[in-house]
């Protein structure tokens, strides 16, 4: 054999099996393919049947929905809806999807649906929620409660709208006929004039009345959840009103005629006359207290003057019967004297006139004129109580000279003074001058003076009278009985006086009618004294009362 051929040999040799090695490679990976190109056929497969179980999940999760569910596109055409969402609005599916939504939702919402609509494509919100009104095809309306959300595209863009409503006509038909009968509730409330106020079980203030915010001046929001106690009651009343609320929640004891003030915005006191029930719910407990007020306070005004006119009028009665008593003592007096008198002159004359001659029938005479004085006087201070009371006192204006008046007074009440043994110290000699009524003048001088020779106790006396160039002053001292201190106030008042009836005579008149007299005047009286130390009575008179706005009664 040639050695070339043993080389093809060779060669053919080593050839034959690098080319069964790729063979057997060549299947090994054909088979490794064909089992790769199975898994993957077998994946694909499992996952197309998941995405069709998945997709078959969601149209049955999306047509069978309880609630209305749709796909909308940015403007506002139906692009895909379950039937409950076309029965909702009454429509097919076909007829929607030629329809948008602003077509088929009241004109009264689009405005607002659309504006969130653009809110949310803008990314201003991811969602959002409303109630609405659909109009259907019947022309009905239906109430929905609306959830819309966006789908965005995988470049981030907006794709379409996703939109579930659900019915809520008949909640809210239920809360506007609740409405309804609040507002009928509250009409009926605010128009009563009662106050009307509810309480939970802790005190705070639920809801009141109209008739409570014009009482009060609060609005119903200033005290909405505020403690009654802590707003509206009086410090001193807050115990008592908290124990009787507490007896009311934890007994459910109503209460009827229980009475407080209120305490207004303007601080003003109201007394209110309270009744009040309770409400429990439904494990018994007391939930609210509703109290119904009436504002007594100005009833309770008029009771307590009814009742102070009641008062005054048995007092007023009880003084008359007292005046009449002292005034038919006090007439009698002077005329039993007068009657004696006159009937021993008539007896005398009728038996013997010879036998009262001037000298004897003089003293008699005197006696009588004194006692016709006397009577002349008390007669003149009816007639001045009757004058005054009736507001009907009258002033003469003219020039008067007061020292004359106070000289010519003590000139005749001397031998009064006298009688008493009250000597008369009179310091009433420069002459004062002022614009006064000359008679009511008189009528200060004569009872001041009469007093102090009543109750001098037979001791001196001093009328003095000064002044300067706008004032007159008149003094009057005795240095008698007295008056004590809690008396001094009230002996210028009718029928009053600091000393007992019996031992004393006169109406009580006579201080009061001065008062009442120096008032029209512009004047002034004030008393010093003290018991067993006499009195000093101090008169002070502006000298031109026109000047200084007085005006005659």
């Amino acid at each position: 054999m040639l050695f070339s051929d043993l080389l093809f040999d060779s060669a053919l040799t080593c050839t034959s099996a690098a080319y069964r090695t790729a063979l057997v490679s060549l299947g090994i990976a054909v088979m490794a393919t064909f089992f790769l190109c199975a898994m993957v056929f077998a994946h694909l497969l499992r996952s197309r049947r998941a995405l069709q179980q998945s997709e078959a999940r969601f149209r049955a999760t999306f047509d069978q929905a309880a609630v209305g569910m749709a796909h909308v596109g940015l403007d506002g055409h139906w692009l895909h809806l379950n039937q409950r969402y076309c029965d909702l609005l009454g429509y097919s599916i076909d007829e929607l999807r030629k329809l948008t939504f602003q077509d088929v939702t009241h004109p009264a919402d689009v405005e607002a649906d659309v504006a969130l609509a653009g809110r949310l494509i803008a990314g201003e919100l991811s969602t959002y929620s409303m109630e609405k009104q659909y109009i259907r095809k019947d022309g009905s309306l239906v109430w929905v409660a609306l959830a819309c959300s966006l789908v965005r595209k995988t470049n981030g863009e907006p794709d379409y709208f996703i939109a579930l409503a659900t019915d809520v006509s008949e909640r809210r038909a239920a809360q506007d006929a609740l409405r309804h009968e609040r507002d009928f509730t509250s009409a009926i409330l605010d128009t009563v004039c009662a106050l009307v106020v509810v309480f939970d079980r802790e005190g705070h203030i639920a809801r009141w009345n109209r008739a409570c915010e014009r009482l009060t001046g609060y609005t119903f929001d200033e005290v909405k959840d505020v403690p009654v106690w802590d707003r509206l009651l009086l410090p001193e009343e807050r115990a008592a009103v908290m124990h009787v609320f507490a007896r009311i929640v934890d007994a459910q004891e109503n209460t009827r005629g229980y009475e407080n003030h209120w305490v207004g915005k303007d601080g003003a006191r109201h007394l209110i006359a309270w009744s009040s029930t309770t409400l429990v719910d439904d494990g018994g407990r007391v939930a609210h207290v509703i109290g119904t007020g009436i504002d007594v306070t100005d009833q309770r005004r008029a009771e307590a003057h009814r009742a102070r006119l009641y008062q005054e009028a048995e007092d007023a009665i009880r003084l008359r019967d007292e005046f009449l008593s002292i005034a038919s003592h006090e007439l009698k007096t002077p005329l039993t004297p007068i009657g004696l008198q006159v009937s021993h002159i008539l007896r005398a004359l009728r038996k013997d006139p010879a036998s009262l001659p001037p000298d004897k029938l003089l003293p008699r005479l005197e006696t009588i004129r004194r006692q016709v004085e006397r009577l002349g006087s008390l007669v003149t201070e009816l007639l001045d109580i009757s004058s005054i009371t009736a507001g009907r006192l009258r002033l003469e204006w003219e020039e008067v000279d007061l020292a004359a008046v106070a000289r010519d007074v003590a000139l005749r009440l001397g031998y009064e003074a006298a009688r008493a043994g009250c000597k008369l110290d009179v310091r009433a000699q420069a002459p004062l001058p002022g614009r006064w009524d000359r008679a009511r003048l008189d009528q200060i001088v004569t009872n001041l003076l009469s007093n102090a020779i009543k109750y001098g106790a037979g001791k001196p006396i001093d009328l003095v009278v000064e002044g300067d160039d706008s004032t007159a002053r008149l003094l009057v001292r005795d240095r008698g009985i007295g008056i004590a201190p809690e008396h001094q106030a009230r002996i210028f008042d009718r029928f009053e006086r600091a000393v007992p009836d019996q031992q004393y005579g006169g109406f009580g008149l006579g201080l009061w009618i001065v008062k009442q007299i120096l008032d029209a005047l512009g004047g002034t009286i004030r008393v010093t004294s003290a018991p067993g130390s006499g009195a000093t009575f101090l008169v002070e008179l502006p000298r031109r009362p026109d000047q200084r706005g007085q005006v005659a009664a």
